[in-house]
């Protein structure tokens, strides 16, 4: 079996439909690849419509768990399946019909631990690239060169992973969190040793839930990107060796800092504003290190002024990027 497509549903009744129709109007035989879909212990009807496809298609999956969140859903999904590789489909999303031949054959023929796909934002009925690969050709990379030379997506719907590269690695969600894809992806393709694009967009990203945690805002999101910090900088003391690689997690870095500091300001709470200047600060050494290795401009001229003030650097972040 060349695939496995992982689909943890969590009220998404509204959306679950569509997206199994995309995965099952596909060029390859149904033995071919498996759809699991992972039943977070959604309160809704989405079930309903699962087990309507399920029944009538038999490379459904049905697994079922109390509520754990997104990350223990996909870790459930890794851990069944068959597939020599595993794609992380969201269930409000939909990929491309007729697109898995193509995608099977990439794959296979290049031995690949990792191929990322290009997608489209979906908004309101209107479609728009998410990010433009076509000037990539298909050449086959290190994860080590795509994270020191191509700007890459985070979420891990975007990359079709090899499963045995995922287990040799013990590459899992880290439960219970946010934003795990940022704690996931980087350190995936660290190891993966050969990387390929393909650039004709396939996947469609839904912007427009409004169960999605992209549109919650909480301390718990703050909460989360501080120990994916602590555990990238974790990471790259323990197995990052190669320099050219600082500016990719420079860059995770920077954008972790100015998410927090958004939603703390969005949350208006100045306790939390305090505490977050506390962690900046016990950590700051090892952020400013990495941040001027950044090679975005905003990031790393932020780093300097870090490096004077952490109390300075926030004054600076929220009048610049509260009036642009």
């Amino acid at each position: 079996m060349i695939l496995s497509i992982v689909i943890p549903v969590y009220n998404v009744e509204r959306y679950i439909g569509r997206c199994l129709a995309s995965c099952v109007q596909q060029d390859i035989p149904m033995s071919d690849y498996e759809i699991i879909v992972v039943n977070d212990g959604t309160p809704d009807n989405s079930m309903k419509i699962v087990q309507t496809y399920a029944q009538s298609h038999a490379n459904i999956v049905v697994f079922e768990q109390e509520n754990k969140g997104l990350s223990e859903a996909r870790n459930a999904g890794l851990r069944l399946a068959k597939g020599d590789y595993v794609w992380f489909v969201d269930s409000d999303d939909w990929i491309e019909t007729n697109c898995l031949k193509a995608l099977s054959e990439r794959i296979r023929n290049n031995h690949l631990d990792a191929l990322h796909i290009s997608a489209i934002n979906v908004s309101n009925g209107k479609q728009a690239l998410r990010f433009d690969y076509s000037s990539l050709d298909f050449s086959v990379w290190k994860g080590k060169d795509v994270l020191s030379r191509i700007q890459f997506q985070y979420p891990a719907q975007f990359t079709i992973y090899k499963r045995e590269f995922l287990l040799s690695h013990q590459l899992t969600f880290y439960p219970k969190i946010y934003h795990e894809d940022m704690e996931f992806t980087p350190r995936a393709y660290y190891f993966a040793e050969r990387v390929s694009y393909y650039t004709s967009p396939i996947y469609f990203y839904e912007l427009c839930n409004a169960s999605s945690i992209m549109h919650n805002v909480s301390i718990k999101r703050v909460v989360d990107m501080s120990l994916i910090l602590q555990r990238h900088l974790r990471f790259i003391e323990q197995e990052v060796k190669e320099m050219e690689c600082m500016p990719a997690f420079g860059t995770i870095i920077g954008q972790l800092l100015s998410n927090s500091l958004m939603v703390i300001k969005h949350i208006g709470d100045t306790s939390h504003k305090k505490s977050y200047m506390q962690f900046i600060n016990d950590h700051k050494t090892d952020i400013v290190t990495l941040m001027r290795h950044c090679t975005n401009p905003y990031f790393r001229f932020e780093s300097y002024i870090l490096g004077l003030s952490t109390p300075l650097f926030i004054y600076y972040y929220y009048l610049v990027h509260l009036n642009r």
